[in-house]
């Protein structure tokens, strides 16, 4: 009996190596099958390959921490790596359907729920590693299973509430918008124009409303706010221009006393979509486009300038189209100093660009007085909060410009966090937001 032991217990270890080593090749192979699929989808979806360095992660930590958890059943133990790979399953047979049916042509019926219950699980699976993580750095300092263990379904449970919050954030922040009023106060506003409110909305993104109820409310409450000038800082659309097509009757009303002006995003080009059949077929999209801006009377305004006249005094409402501070797969075309070109110096400018990156760079400090600069983009992704007294973005934990008002040198920039959304169908603690802009005199 003795002589059995050592035989015994290196069998019995080869074979644990046997069926991890076997694990670690079948991750491996779906990862990579995983990553050469979405090599198929539109470029925006291509940054999902990210979310296989987690998995990456967590297959390979998976086996040391195996041993932490033997004194389970092994019907126990089955459970729970179900249920640790299911995201990721799931995710890997949307790409695959994706690949013959691509994502911007499913219904929005479908591909909203979709979104939504796949990103609520990648939530909840990236918590279940990082506990796991503590799980195994707490055993490895305690030696003790049971504070292991604790850690553990700590992690459990906070995933899965973070998952409830996920699935229930459609029907809880995502349907009715808030107005946030801001002031502007500056001595280069002229006197005639003290008191103008301009409203600015961003980031529709309309191939996400699954009905027209979104929009008829957002417009509904604009109008009710009597603006003097509505701005539209870019990304109407996400992939195509269709997408509006089917809210021109809801838009139409929408109205303000000097005109509504709008602005190219980085999707409002139709990069976003790659099943373009020749690229005549992209610029007709983009025409088709401009022609929907003609049939609800807002001005695009593409690196140029417009001047507003009241009671002899001036002020400039200039945009750009999208600007870049590195090359991207979508045109980068925009130039602030083009589309103040030939502008006086003495008239304030505010200035509209979708994107806020080169404002603390470059726009802020331009010789030209630009009063105001109105920009979306960051949808402060989608997470966040607002109070009268403060406000965070969870885009905040890695740009410096996320979300509100900021000021410099007595320059001023406001980045809205969009009324749509992107990449995931709802939001969590920000509302589609509509701001008013009151220029005061100081």
């Amino acid at each position: 009996m003795t002589l059995c032991v050592t035989p015994c217990l290196c069998a019995e270890k080869m074979k644990k190596m046997k069926k991890y080593r076997s694990h670690i090749i079948i991750v491996l192979l779906t990862i990579i099958l995983f990553n050469v699929a979405t090599l198929f989808l539109p470029p925006s979806f291509r940054g999902l390959s990210f979310y296989t360095l987690l998995f990456i992660f967590g297959a390979v930590v998976l086996v040391p921490f195996s041993h932490i958890f033997d004194s389970w059943s092994r019907r126990k133990r089955k459970t729970f790596l179900i249920a640790y790979w299911t995201p990721f399953t799931l995710l890997t047979l949307v790409v695959l359907v994706a690949i013959f049916i691509p994502l911007p042509d499913w219904t929005i019926a479908i591909k909203s729920p979709v979104a939504t219950l796949l990103f609520a699980l990648y939530i909840a699976h990236f918590l279940l590693c990082v506990f796991l993580l503590l799980a195994y750095l707490t055993y490895w300092l305690s030696r003790s299973k049971k504070a292991a263990h604790g850690v553990f379904f700590g992690g459990v449970f906070v995933a899965v509430g973070l998952l409830g919050v996920s699935l229930a954030a459609p029907f809880l922040w995502t349907v009715s918008p808030q107005v946030v009023t801001v002031k502007v106060v500056s001595k280069d506003v002229p006197k005639a124009f003290s008191g103008y409110r301009i409203v600015q909305i961003s980031d529709l993104h309309c191939d996400y409303f699954r009905n027209e109820k979104p929009l008829q409310r957002m417009v509904d409450s604009i109008n009710r706010l009597n603006p003097d000038l509505i701005l539209i800082t870019g990304d109407v659309v996400t992939f195509r221009s269709v997408e509006l097509k089917r809210f021109l009757d809801v838009l139409q009303p929408m109205t303000a006393t000097d005109g509504i002006y709008v602005v190219m995003g980085n999707h409002d080009y139709g990069t976003y979509y790659n099943l373009w059949k020749s690229d005549e077929a992209m610029t007709q999209n983009q025409e088709e486009l401009f022609g929907y801006y003609n049939l609800l009377q807002w001005q695009l305004l593409r690196n140029e300038a417009v001047y507003l006249e009241n009671n002899g005094d001036t002020l400039v409402i200039a945009g750009t189209e999208h600007q870049c501070t590195k090359p991207a797969h979508y045109p980068c075309k925009g130039d602030f100093r083009l589309a103040l070109q030939g502008v006086p110096e003495h008239h304030p400018v505010v200035l509209m660009t979708h994107n806020p990156a080169l404002w603390a760079t470059e726009i802020s400090q331009d010789p030209h007085p630009v009063l105001l600069t109105v920009s979306g983009h960051t949808h402060g992704l989608q997470i966040g909060y607002r109070t009268p007294s403060s406000q965070w973005s969870i885009w905040g934990v890695f740009y410096k410009i996320g979300m509100g008002l900021y000021e410099t040198n007595g320059r001023y920039l406001y980045v809205n966090t969009g009324f749509g959304t992107t990449g995931f169908p709802f939001r969590i603690g920000l509302r589609p937001e509509i701001t008013v802009l009151t220029l005061e005199k100081r």
